[in-house]
């Protein structure tokens, strides 16, 4: 049918080219959606079409467990104990289903539509391909708008698929296909020649893909499918089909000659590679990129880790993202030697079995080997039963673009990336088509009317709930990239606010300096002026008398002020534009970024992320003011007030949490919220018996005291994103706001103090209550502030060392630990100082093993006590790291540096690196 036709040629376009730009995080989830929304019309068509026309539903043995691994799927989502991403995996499961589902409608289909179907499918890879080529040759993606920094990088072969690995492993799915339309001796088009060249074309735009994107997973995979292909084919001569007869032999020999072409420009410093790769050397170097294989295996270690807590259910399908951080924790902590591959955010395996391992359990990956195992039988068997070359060409073509997937999906995972994950389902699709198999299979048939409206009522309602579920997906993804790309504008406002301010701060000192002739203007002052410039003018006008001179010079230097301050008005005039519109923006963005995250939430939280960008938000200065504007503009400040220092701030439902995970039980385990102002409100409406509202409000600093409860309101949304991913970074982020909290509480008591004048005797007695609180709070909430440093530590112990803008943890711990319990935190600090010396002991085998600046603030601490115990057990501690450090520093720019391209950025960050290096030298010889 026409109708159908169209659906499935938008269904193969989209699920290439749905990509919103600003409304995606993620480039698989978009096309995820969209396909939900496509497939769940597909099926509602075909639903009631069986229900038209009385179809008896049939469904072939080979398919039964894949069918059964897609319902475990969704059964194994009931298994999560993180509550909050329920719904989210359970619509990634039951896209599953869809997805093989939609495999089986396929293999119901006749050729012609499968055929329509592929044709749509390559002309979308073409135009992904040209993209990928001209973006890797020019730096340029026409397609999403990127500029890379250099051209001829594999990373620019990414186009609208997300990553290099991704685009290669869909061209090589594609590959199989584009040969049998350009080989294959059934006329297709109408003007038939054109055809065998167009996707003669296509198969070299596809091929020149994976050989630029140099991925070395699909190299082995296409190598697997072709070797499949070869025995595909000597297996049907054995049985007397000669396969080659459907096939064009001179389109053949051109597509084998271009592939051999391809691959010696590849391999060689020819105009294809420029001389600044070669594939030869990348596949030669598989055993040796020992990184890319510690990654793989702390990832596949991890996801060990995870099986073992379930091991025959699994944890639910799509949750390895959730644990991963704390299961990479636990291996590093056992094979200390992947440290330095730990500490960034792993939310897929790598390896798409280990992960099915993990989330599915014994169950799930039973389920898995079976439906392989049925495959293969299908393979073979219809090898021998079918005897028509054609229908075993296309039939040996799919089942190479699946067998491309299959093995790539032991290094990688792109089944999660669409359309690879489409394709896939649809090359088995074809495979196992009705058309193309040459034996009659057992089957099972639904004739009941009673079972057939069931089965038919599962084809609406599933597809149709799993596009429900994938919308609050999709839509809780795209407001959160609204969100996060407003919070980076407001982050660019605020940083140019402060020197924009500095700048009118120095316009207006240098008009006041003007006015009063001082400073950097002294010389245009009257006298100054004239002394300075009447020699000048009496030599050149020699003839003219002074006073006429003096004269002249008088109306100069009046008409040279009036210059400059023009000239400084007019910058000062600029700079307050700049800097309203700059305030502008940045308010405008703040709000923008509150309403787009919390629209995140209202969806779905599938990821921690909004929660964490909530976070940053609260711990700014715009949250303050914002709640300063609430509290002095709305007519009921006294709600405002018992709200805000009672948790209620507009996101407390989101803030709670209502089954925590075992690793934030800790944090709530006293309180669910941390509200140390909670009675604040009831005293300030006491204290207004005595004076004004108005009078109180204005007395105390409410900025101050707003600030205060903003800290733990930040802490408490961070925590709750840990519900979901515990990132190491963020959970410094919240050990922050503690300490900024701590270091606040002496301000703090003093407001307070503000209060006592305005109480009666009971009253005053809880203001001392609350006042004793805060001046207690650092004692009571140490454990709190321990624990979220110390888990931070452990996620990544070694991770904060090697990158840039993580650095100085275990300094800043230090330092905190002293400045906010002096030398009852020694014995803390020491055990802190041993963690980053085992760290930096392991990290230097790889990248370096610097100590932060602990050793200093430790040093200097101990100095300040005239503790000489205390600093000899600190040179001792430091002294193995001294060592290592100064022979590194020796040989370090020769092996590392050097090999670097001068001027780069890796360059100028390892030459900070030996500056560091040599700097800890130093400073611990001018110790000794």
């Amino acid at each position: 049918m026409k109708r159908d036709k169209w659906l499935y040629s938008l269904l193969a376009v989209g699920s290439f080219f749905f990509t919103p730009k600003g409304l995606t995080w993620d480039m698989g989830l978009p096309k995820f959606y969209y396909a939900s929304v496509l497939l769940a019309l597909i099926f509602i068509f075909e639903a009631l079409n069986i229900l038209r026309n009385k179809k008896n539903l049939s469904i072939h043995v080979y398919f039964l467990f894949p069918m059964a691994f897609g319902v475990y799927a969704i059964v194994s989502t009931f298994f999560i104990d993180i509550p909050e991403v329920f719904f989210s995996s359970l619509g990634f499961a039951i896209t599953l289903l869809i997805f093989i589902s939609f495999s089986l409608l396929i293999s119901k289909k006749d050729i012609p539509s499968i055929l329509w179907f592929l044709q749509w499918v390559v002309f979308s890879g073409a135009v992904i391909a040209i993209d990928a080529l001209v973006s890797f040759y020019t730096g340029k993606s026409f397609l999403w708008g990127n500029v890379f920094n250099n051209t001829m990088s594999r990373g620019n072969i990414s186009s609208l698929i997300g990553n290099v690995n991704f685009t290669t492993d869909l061209m090589g799915m594609l590959i199989p296909f584009t040969i049998f339309l350009a080989v294959v001796k059934r006329k297709l088009w109408k003007h038939d020649r054109l055809r065998k060249i167009t996707f003669s074309v296509f198969f070299t735009l596809f091929l020149s893909v994976v050989m630029a994107g140099q991925t070395r997973g699909v190299y082995l995979a296409l190598l697997g499918a072709l070797i499949l292909s070869i025995i595909g084919i000597a297996l049907a001569r054995l049985k007397g089909v000669q396969i080659t007869k459907a096939s064009h032999l001179p389109t053949l020999m051109f597509i084998v000659a271009i592939t051999l072409l391809l691959v010696i420009g590849y391999s060689t410093d020819s105009p294809l590679t420029r001389g600044t790769f070669q594939i030869t050397e990348r596949i030669g170097n598989i055993s040796g990129d020992k990184t890319s294989i510690d990654v793989r295996m702390l990832q596949w270690k991890a996801a060990i880790e995870q099986w073992n807590s379930k091991k025959l259910t699994g944890t639910g399908f799509g949750t390895y993202k959730f644990y991963s951080t704390e299961n990479m924790a636990r291996v590093v902590s056992v094979e200390p030697k992947y440290m330095y591959v730990n500490g960034l955010l792993s939310i897929r395996t790598h390896d798409e079995f280990l992960q099915m391992l993990a989330e599915t359990g014994i169950l799930g990956v039973c389920l898995i080997a079976l439906s392989l195992l049925g495959f293969a039988w299908y393979f073979f068997r219809n090898l021998f039963a079918q005897s028509e070359p054609e229908k075993l060409l296309l039939f040996l073509a799919s089942t190479a673009a699946f067998v491309v997937i299959l093995l790539h999906s032991v290094v990688s995972f792109p089944g999660h990336l669409m359309p690879n994950a489409l394709i896939a389902v649809f090359a088995v699709g074809v495979a196992t088509s009705e058309q193309l198999r040459g034996f009659k299979p057992w089957s099972v048939v639904v004739q009941k009317k009673f079972v057939r409206t069931i089965a038919v009522l599962l084809m609406l309602l599933v597809p149709l709930g799993g596009t429900v579920l994938m919308s609050r997906n999709y839509f809780s993804e795209a407001y959160f990239t609204k969100g996060y790309l407003e919070k980076l504008k407001f982050d660019a406002a605020s940083a140019a606010i402060p020197d924009l301010r500095n700048t009118i701060g120095k316009i207006k000192v240098d008009l006041s300096n003007i006015e009063n002739a001082q400073e950097n203007f002294s010389s245009l002052a009257t006298d100054t002026y004239i002394d300075l410039n009447l020699p000048v003018y009496k030599s050149r006008y020699p003839h003219a008398p002074e006073a006429f001179l003096v004269s002249i010079l008088h109306e100069n230097r009046i008409e040279t002020v009036k210059n400059i301050k023009q000239k400084l008005t007019g910058n000062l005039k600029k700079v307050a534009n700049s800097l309203m519109n700059a305030q502008n923006q940045g308010n405008t963005a703040f709000y923008n970024a509150l309403y787009y995250l919390e629209g995140a939430l209202t969806f779905e939280d599938h990821s921690g992320l909004p929660k964490t960008y909530l976070a940053l938000l609260m711990s700014t200065g715009a949250w303050t003011e914002d709640l300063n504007l609430r509290l002095f503009n709305l007519p009921d400040p006294m709600k405002q007030l018992n709200d805000f220092f009672n948790g209620i701030n507009g996101y407390n439902e989101k803030i709670d949490v209502s089954s925590p995970r075992p690793l934030i039980k800790p944090l709530l385990s006293r309180e669910k919220r941390h509200l140390p102002l909670k009675e604040l409100p009831d005293l300030i409406k006491a204290a207004s018996q005595e004076a004004s509202l108005t009078t109180i409000l204005k007395e105390l600093d409410m900025s101050l005291l707003f600030d205060y409860q903003a800290n733990f309101d930040s802490l408490d949304m961070a925590i709750a994103s840990f519900q979901i991913v515990p990132d190491p970074k963020v959970f410094r982020f919240a050990v922050n706001q503690l300490f900024y909290a701590f270091s606040k509480s002496e301000s703090v008591l003093e407001e307070l103090d503000k209060l006592e004048k305005y109480l009666d005797s009971s009253s005053q007695a809880s203001l001392e209550n609350l006042k004793n609180r805060i001046a207690n709070i650092s004692n009571d909430y140490r454990w709190q502030f321990e624990y979220l440093y110390d888990t931070a530590i452990a996620l990544n112990p070694g991770g904060w060392n090697i990158n840039p803008d993580w650095e100085n943890i275990y300094s800043d711990y230090i330092q905190q630990l002293l400045l906010t319990y002096g030398d009852q935190a020694i014995d803390k600090c020491i055990e802190i100082a041993k963690k980053e010396i085992s760290a930096c002991e392991v990290m230097k085998e790889t990248h370096w093993g610097i100590p932060d600046d602990s050793f200093n603030t430790l040093y200097t601490f101990a100095n300040s006590l005239n503790a000489s115990e205390l600093k000899t057990k600190i040179m001792t501690l430091y002294e193995p790291a001294y060592i290592w450090n100064k022979m590194q520093a020796e040989s370090f720019y020769n092996e590392k540096i050097t090999t670097l391209e001068e001027g780069s950025d890796a360059h100028q960050r390892y030459l900070d690196v030996l500056e560091r290096m040599k700097a800890f030298v130093d400073e611990y010889e001018s110790r000794k």
